[in-house]
């Protein structure tokens, strides 16, 4: 009778452990499909595989988002998995020095309060140049008034972590001044390396 109700004891342990587990765990199959972007066929990578589940696709983010022209970084920050997916908008503009054509800078939001200017951004690099996968870039955004006149600048450094090719990189900072008057914006390249 003791060896039954061990066993017993074992058993009831193993499947409600086993439950447990399982509780995080989904079934999905593949789900072999065709893309087109813009009516535009196509090819998925061989790295990536489209899945069913509960009747919906779920597709590649960075096989999607790098084919809308977007670029899309993983990190784990303070124990939260976070993926970020960074890209131009279609309807904004963005800024060129004509040194460094294959830099763009893009202006995605600015504020004023007591004397700063607050500004968040966009940054890239839009091909492969030379021989280097990262790069240091130091540039200014200088903002002027309709008179022409310095209202602020703004000076962005990579440093701490240098751009990938073709990556798209968010930025947030300010500079102290009036800046959200302004009626020109210039991007001044200083350093790329």
């Amino acid at each position: 009778m003791k060896k039954f109700i061990l066993g017993l004891t074992i058993g009831i342990t193993l499947t409600a452990s086993t439950a447990v587990f399982a509780s995080n765990t989904i079934q999905a199959y593949l789900f072999p499909t065709s893309f087109y972007i813009n009516n535009h066929p196509v090819k998925l990578d061989n790295d990536y595989e489209v899945l069913n589940y509960n009747g919906h696709a779920y597709v590649p983010i960075r096989f999607v988002a790098e084919k809308l022209g977007g670029y899309v970084d993983y990190r784990q920050e303070q124990e939260l998995n976070r993926i970020h997916i960074n890209y131009f908008a279609a309807n904004k503009e963005f800024l060129t020095d004509k040194t460094y054509p294959e830099i763009h800078v893009g202006i995605v939001d600015m504020g004023h309060s007591y004397g700063y200017t607050a500004i968040q951004g966009l940054v890239s690099i839009d091909s492969d140049i030379g021989s280097a996968n990262k790069h240091d870039l130091q540039f200014n955004l200088n903002f002027y008034d309709e008179k022409n006149k310095l209202l602020g600048t703004f000076l962005w450094d990579s440093k701490e972590k240098p751009l990938d090719n073709k990556e798209i990189r968010y930025f947030t900072d300010g500079f102290l001044g009036d800046g959200t008057k302004y009626s020109k914006v210039e991007l001044k390249v200083n350093s790329f390396k």
